[in-house]
Parts: structure tokens; sequence; C-alpha cells
């Protein structure tokens, strides 16, 4: 109801051109009388007034218009150089991995609650519970010193430095069943011990660090806020009494999520940083373009597939590769790309095939969102989405526009400006029915645009297809057999669609016109959304109209205007 009375009166509204608005006194009940939502914008129409009377009998020098226009230059200058300055301090990196120690807190950290797996190597600081259970009962709490023993009684000292926990519980156990017939050990670790770990090479902070005895490569790397630019992600080393001990990828981490670091950290090791070798970018058609480190035999493939492989617009055949040696630029196709070993900071670029998304709701066979060509129509989306279903009333489609909203949305704000303007120059009283096309004209816009759904016909002509533009939505209705009749009529509402039926027929239907009704103004919107404008004169001498009414139209007769609105269209010289 709403979308119809605006599409009715906007055109109206539009052609109301205010008088020159000439000197005039408001007295503060004419302001009061105002809906309370519309008195600011009634006294913004009058402040503008007084601004332009003060424009025109005292215009400032020119100096003085000089100095305004140089603060706008100076004010805009100042805009760009902030947002530069933004730009520069902006020193987030690109590079694929680098996101994961920026955002990882301090409670990534293990706590020295023991949580660990049966790998975990024992060594000097841990607290181990051990309780026996049968002919000897008893609970120590022994904790392992700095020879790697413990001492536990009557049994004597067992070492345990350097042995996963899974074995150590086997050697006490066994321990225990040679000096105690007929009892059984239960062993748990209950402490974690503090170790001292360097951090030195290509990290934000190398240094000492004291972490938790459960802490692997990255908790390591964490502490010392992660690798710089310059290093590597492929090649993190771990180093121990000078001899390199493991390589870690951090890849197989990043991109395939495996998260077992099999060596396991013991203080005074050092975890080493080198220098990145390879850095190689890739963008346009992949679903994930950043930069990728790759070791030194991979390929322009492997830098394909860290990305996450192609992106369905991508245009396979069209591989851009860009030689930073030489600055030389060639044309890959897809089979090349595994033959071709990537050098330091060579990029590949993939064209992406030009696309808009839309989206289809209601009667087609597979309604969603639906990725098409550049040039796609909307008879191609209806083919995509599998066609009408045996229920669907194409006549009634919807095409919804972004651009067409914008529009609407301009028309609705000048119209409604216009209308306040008279309100203002003229002192008119603002009663429920000029209040009501006022909030009618502040209500959203349509986005609908006129389209023509009926495939045989496109197929038999064209030119009557409509190309689609990118975030359009389509909205198919079912079969309906409903008239719509609202307005000057005595009983507004629905009616049965007949064949056989007239404008007259329908109204009459309905009641007849009630005495509020404007014979001269009715209004037919056909399902498509075209509407046309009758009068009951036409009606008297023809008997009907020249129109066919399709199911699902609707027919509003308007009601007649009370004084302010007639004092408004008059004074806005309709």
């Amino acid at each position: 109801m709403k979308s119809i009375t605006f599409t009715i009166f906007i055109s109206l509204c539009i052609l109301i051109a205010p008088p020159q608005i000439n000197a005039q006194a408001f007295d503060e009940a004419f302001i009061k009388s105002l809906p309370e939502d519309m008195r600011s914008e009634v006294q913004d129409q009058m402040d503008q007034k007084t601004q332009k009377q003060e424009d025109v009998y005292g215009r400032p020098t020119s100096q003085v218009e000089k100095n305004y226009k140089n603060r706008e230059i100076r004010d805009y200058l100042d805009y760009l150089e902030d947002k530069y300055d933004l730009l520069e301090t902006n020193d987030q990196s690109n590079r694929f991995g680098a996101e994961l120690f920026s955002s990882m807190q301090a409670s990534f950290m293990p706590i020295n609650e023991p949580n660990v797996d049966g790998n975990y190597l024992l060594d000097f600081g841990d607290v181990l519970e051990i309780q026996l259970l049968g002919q000897k009962a008893n609970i120590e709490e022994l904790e392992i010193k700095s020879d790697g023993s413990i001492n536990l009684k009557h049994v004597g000292k067992i070492y345990l430095a350097g042995l996963p926990l899974a074995k150590a519980d086997d050697l006490i156990k066994a321990k225990v069943s040679e000096t105690y017939l007929g009892t059984k050990a239960i062993v748990s670790l209950i402490n974690i011990r503090d170790m001292q770990i360097y951090i030195l090479g290509e990290v934000f902070n190398p240094g000492l660090y004291t972490l938790n005895g459960n802490s692997n490569i990255l908790h390591a790397l964490n502490m010392a806020g992660g690798i710089l630019d310059s290093g590597t992600f492929r090649n993190a080393q771990v180093k121990r009494q000078g001899e390199l001990i493991a390589t870690v990828d951090l890849y197989e981490f990043f991109v395939k999520g495996n998260a077992d670091f099999n060596t396991r950290l013991r203080s005074g090791d050092v975890v080493f940083i080198p220098p990145v070798q390879k850095i190689n970018s890739v963008y346009g058609g992949v679903k994930r373009p950043m930069e990728y480190e790759l070791k030194e035999t991979e390929t322009a493939l492997d830098l394909i597939n860290f990305a996450n492989g192609f992106s369905p617009t991508a245009q396979k055949n069209e591989i851009k590769y860009f030689r930073y040696a030489d600055s030389s630029m060639t044309t890959l196709s897809y089979d090349q790309l595994s033959e071709t070993i990537t050098e330091y900071q060579d990029a590949v670029f993939i064209p992406n095939t030009l696309s808009k998304t839309i989206s289809i709701d209601g009667a087609v066979n597979f309604p969603g969102q639906y990725t098409l060509k550049i040039d796609a129509s909307l008879s191609d989306l209806i083919k995509r989405a599998g066609g009408y279903r045996s229920d669907a009333y194409p006549l009634g489609g919807i095409l919804e526009n972004i651009a067409t909203g914008e529009v609407s949305s301009m028309a609705s704000e000048l119209a409604y400006k216009k209308l306040i303007e008279n309100v203002f120059a003229n002192g008119i009283e603002v009663t429920d029915g000029l209040a009501s096309i006022l909030n009618e004209l502040r209500e959203p816009p349509s986005k609908r645009m006129i389209a023509s759904f009926d495939l045989d016909l496109i197929s038999s002509n064209p030119s009557l297809d409509t190309i689609v533009q990118d975030k359009d939505r389509i909205f198919i209705p079912i079969k309906t057999g409903q008239i719509y009749v609202y307005g000057g009529v005595n009983s507004p509402g629905t009616t049965r669609f007949n064949a056989q039926s007239s404008l007259e027929d329908y109204i009459n239907l309905k009641g007849g016109f009630s005495k509020s009704a404007n014979k001269d103004l009715i209004f037919i919107v056909q399902p498509n959304g075209e509407s046309s404008l009758h009068s009951s004169k036409k009606l008297r001498l023809f008997g009907s109209v020249d129109e066919i009414i399709y199911p699902g139209s609707f027919i509003f007769v308007t009601p007649k205007m009370d004084v302010s609105l007639n004092r408004v269209f008059r004074f806005g010289r309709l």
C-alpha cells in the first residue's frame, strides 16, 4: 500500500515549484502545529531563508571569499595529509602467516597446569606424584633433581631426565614391582618445569626467554613477537649444544593444519630464524592473494596452491608471470605452471573473467545466488536457476536494482523538500492528510525496474531481454487469483479475478466509490509494475477502459485532497 501511494504522489510533488519566498513572520503557534519530526526541517527552511537574505543584502568582500576558499583548500590538504600519514603508519605485512603472530594473545602460551601427552620429555624441575596401591600404600610428590633423578622411598634413585613421560611411567612401575610384591604404582605429572630458551635471528625481539616446559617452537616465536618480513617461515631451526637438531616448516601448520611439532624444546635450546630466501606474490584470480615464501625448487603451481587455488572466475590459460630479475613478463598456460621454478620477488597475476553476482528467489526450480558473466541477461539467470516452477507467475516478476533505488531516493528527497518548502512559504496547516503524504515520501523508495519475464516473448524478441547488474535481486511470485482494490472505495480489500470483469465491476464489487473518492484519479498498477491513470468520466463515456486487468493487479482510487493539500498544490502551481 505504501509503495503504491508513494508512486502516485511523488510525481505530483516533484512538479510543485515553490514560489518566491517573501519575508514573512511565523509565530510560535505555527511551528508547534507541525508534527514533531517535521519541526526541525521547517526550522531549517526558515534558517536557509534568513541566510539567503543575508547573502543578498550583505555580500562579503572578495577578500573574505578568497580567505574562505583558502580555508577550504587548507582543510582538504590537511585531510590528505592525515590520510597519507595513516597509510604510512599502516605497516601490516601482506605476507602469508604474519597475521598469525599479530593475532596471538599472551594466553596462547601454555600454563603450568599439566596437559601433556606421553611424548613429553621429563627434565629437572618437573614434579611427579607417585601413588602406591596394594600391600604398600603410599603417596609421594617427587621433583626431578638436577642430576635427572628422583628418589623413591625404599626403591632408590630412578633416572628420568630426557625420558618421555610414557617410558618414565613404565620404568617407575617396573621398579616398584621389583621392590614390593602385589603393589601397583600410579604415576602423574602434577607440575611442569620452566625452561630458558634463546630465540635469535630474524624475530622482532630476540633474546633469552623463560618458557613453560610444555612449550613448542610456535610458543617460543610468539613470545619473541613473531618473525620479521626478512625471516623465513619455512626453515625455523632448533639448536642444542651447538648442533642443529631439527628444522620446522611452519607452512605445514599454516597451510595444512599439521600442528605436530615433534621436536620438544629443552632448557638451553636455541630457536633460530635464518633470513628468507625467496618471496613470491600471487594476485587476481586466486582464493587467497598474498605474498608467499617458496623453497628453492618450488614452482608457480606451488605458489597458486598455497593461495588455496584458483577462484571460480580465474582465466587459467592467460596467466601473467612477472620475472623480477630482468623485468620481463610472459604469459603461461596452466600446464606450464609446474615447470616454472620461481625466483626471488617473481610475481604471478591471474586475470578474472568479469562477472556479477545476482540473487533470484521465489517460484524458480533452484533459487539462490549466481555468478554470471558481465553481459548476462535476465533470461540467462532464469535458465541458470532451472527455469520457472509450474506455479510461477512471471508477469509479476520483480527486478530490484540498486541504481534505480538511488534515483528513486533522490526523487523522493526532492519531492519531500519541495513540499516542506511550500508548507513553510505559505503557512499551511499540516493536517493528517498532508502528514500522511510527507511520511510516505520519507519511506524507503522502491528499487523495482520494469522488465519482461516472459521467456517465450524474449525468445521471439531478444530486445525485450534485460541486462542484469551486479547485486540485482530477482523475485518470482506464485500465481494469484486476486485483485487488490484500495483507497476511495467503501470496502477496500481483495476480490477474485474474473477475466470478464471491468474496472467498474471491480470497484462495484468493493462497495463502489466512497464519499471521499476522487473519481478522476483512479490508478491501475499491473503485476509487472506498470501503472495507468483512469477516470469515472471515461467509464461513463465508454463503459470500460482499453486496458486488460491481470490477476494480481492493484486498483487505487485516490481520496479527495483536504483543504491544506489543495492549498499546497495550488501554491505550488501544479
